[in-house]
This record gives structure tokens, C-alpha cells and sequence, in this order.
């Protein structure tokens, strides 16, 4: 039945990690917009002056790249239409080449020769009354779009969510991974398990109370169809070792330690060799092997070797009572 348990839980485990990763990666993944430029723009109007000879006001167009691709030969054009542009104060990040700039009354066009991911560009207006001005901005591929208050909350939201998810979806998966530990316990537990069929757990219950020609039976059928695990092989060399047939049983196990396995399989192997060793009338070795095996198992080979009618002529022996008292 342990194949089923590792199996179960192999499932589990797998299915937990893949929802894991489809949460880690649909949580933290970059935006559609970072893969490609974005060009977007937002105008303050700062301040008004109304005084007796003029009036005077003040605007500042901010454009910035908020994809992930730098957009090339970028055009930002101001317009007005009842105002004058009086003066202009670009503020440009280090390193951005200008490549154009022409100012009229009326209007003003700045182009750059790149605009970065992140890169931005400033530009206050003195106007000779207050206006709100006309914005283009475009660059070879896209044109810019103003931008929405609602975008920094967005990407904060977003970053939070990011944050949040490194710390929550390993915890989520690791609280899952032990539920489905416990209630594959529970069920094994209580023998849901058992309406699988199953010729080496048959074998199994069947050679240890005793009824050796049919266990035999049914695990050579088992080892024809293809079984070839620790478990198969070490019962099926108990049945021959039962037998009589002990240079059968010992090849079984030789058959069975060749898959260098361990935990309670490795423990399986070490209870049928110590009884093949206590049939062929070698109590030291079959100690030596239940020893072994108890170390790998415990809980399990001590209920095996208390239940086994293998064992009944040695069970009350102090060397082996001690071995097993602790089940």
C-alpha cells in the first residue's frame, strides 16, 4: 500500500506547487504596458497672477516613459489659444538628448531623441493669462496619453500585492501540503485505501498468518506481471524461505536490495531477511536484520514482528522480547 501513500502524496504535493506558481506568477507579473513604451503626460496649473497692467500664469507639463521600452524621436507640442507663452524652463533628466526645440507665442515643440523607461521631462510655462494649453506628445510607434490620478495608487496597490504574495502563497502551500498530509492519513487509516486491489498486500497479510501456499501463489503472479519492488520480492522470498527453498529466498533478496532504496521499504526488505536468516536457523543474523529494520521503522516493523507467525517460536526469547517490547 505504500506505493499508493507516495503516489497520493506525490499528486498532492505537485498540485500545491503548480497552484503556488500560477498564484506567485499571475501576483508579481509586470503589466501588459511593460513591455512596450508608454507615453504619458499631466499638466498643473500652479498658480495665477491678476494684477493692474498684466496677468500672469504658471502651468508645468510633466511627461515621463511608464512602459518597459525606451520610445524613440519623442515630440512633446503645447499649444495655446487665448494666451501668450512668455517664457519657457525645460528640466530634462541627465543624460536626454534634446534634439529640437521651437517656441512662438503660441506655441512650444520639444523633441527628444530617446525617452527611457522611467525617464521623465519637465516643462514650466509663463503664460500671459491663465489657460489650460493643448498637449501632444507622441513618439515614432505611440502617442501619449494623459495621465490618470488613479495610476500611482494602481502601481502601489500592485507593489503591495507583490510584497504581500512572497510571503502568503509559500505559507498557503505549506498549510495545504499538511492538510493533505493529514487527511491521506486519516483516510489510509481508516481503510478507504484497502478497496484497491493490491497482490502484494494480499501476499503480504496472507504469509504472515500462516497461509504460505496461497501467499506464494499470489505473489508469483505478482513478480510474472512485473512487480519487481522491495516489497514484492522480500515477501516472495519469505514464502520460498517458508518453503524450505532457502537459496531461493536469499537470491529473492539479493533481487530485492539491488534498487539501493531506503526508508520503510528498506525497513520490509531488513523484517523478510531477518526471517529468511531465522527459518535457515541463524539467530544472530536475523537479529542483526530486525535491529536494522526497527532503526528505519520502528512503529511499524514492531507491530510486523508482533503479529507475525514467523516469529512466534522466538518471540518470548529475551533477545527478541526486548527487540519488540516497545510496540
Amino acid at each position: 500500500m505504500k506505493w499508493r501513500d507516495v503516489l497520493v502524496g506525490a499528486v498532492a504535493s505537485l498540485t500545491v506547487t503548480v497552484l503556488g506558481g500560477v498564484s506567485v506568477y499571475y501576483a508579481t507579473k509586470e503589466p501588459d504596458e511593460k513591455k512596450v513604451e508608454k507615453l504619458t503626460y499631466s499638466l498643473n496649473q500652479t498658480a495665477s497672477f491678476t494684477g493692474s497692467t498684466q496677468n500672469l500664469s504658471f502651468s508645468t507639463v510633466t511627461v515621463s516613459n511608464e512602459g518597459g521600452v525606451a520610445a524613440k524621436k519623442v515630440s512633446i507640442v503645447i499649444g495655446v489659444q487665448a494666451s501668450q507663452i512668455r517664457d519657457v524652463a525645460v528640466n530634462a533628466e541627465r543624460g536626454l538628448r534634446e534634439i529640437a526645440q521651437e517656441k512662438t507665442a503660441k506655441s512650444l515643440r520639444v523633441a527628444y531623441e530617446t525617452l527611457l523607461p522611467k525617464e521623465s521631462v519637465t516643462i514650466n510655462l509663463l503664460l500671459s493669462e491663465a489657460e489650460k494649453p493643448t498637449i501632444d506628445v507622441r513618439s515614432e510607434a505611440t502617442l501619449g496619453e494623459e495621465q490618470k490620478r488613479n495610476v500611482t495608487d494602481s502601481t502601489t496597490l500592485r507593489s503591495k500585492l507583490n510584497v504581500y504574495s512572497v510571503a502568503v502563497v509559500p505559507v498557503s502551500g505549506l498549510i495545504s501540503i499538511v492538510i493533505l498530509v493529514g487527511l491521506l492519513t486519516f483516510i489510509r487509516r481508516r481503510g478507504l485505501l484497502d478497496h484497491f486491489p493490491d497482490r502484494n498486500d494480499a501476499g503480504f497479510l496472507l504469509l504472515h498468518h500462516g497461509l504460505i501456499d496461497e501467499a506464494a501463489e499470489i505473489l508469483s503472479e505478482s513478480v510474472r506481471a512485473g512487480r519487481c519492488d522491495q516489497y514484492t520480492l522480500s515477501n516472495y522470498a519469505l514464502c520460498k524461505a517458508a518453503k524450505g527453498e532457502i537459496a531461493s529466498a536469499r537470491q529473492l533478496i539479493q533481487a530485492a536490495e539491488f534498487r539501493d532504496r531506503t526508508g520503510h521499504g528498506k525497513a520490509v526488505l531488513l523484517f523478510n531477511e531477518a526471517l529468511v536468516h531465522l527459518l535457515d536457523g541463524n539467530r544472530d543474523a536475523a537479529l542483526d536484520s530486525l535491529r536494522q529494520a526497527i532503526e528505519l521503522s520502528p512503529n511499524k516493523i514492531r507491530r510486523y514482528c508482533q503479529r507475525s507467525v514467523h516469529l512466534n517460536a522466538v518471540r518470548s526469547e529475551p533477545a527478541f522480547y526486548d527487540l519488540f517490547k516497545d510496540a
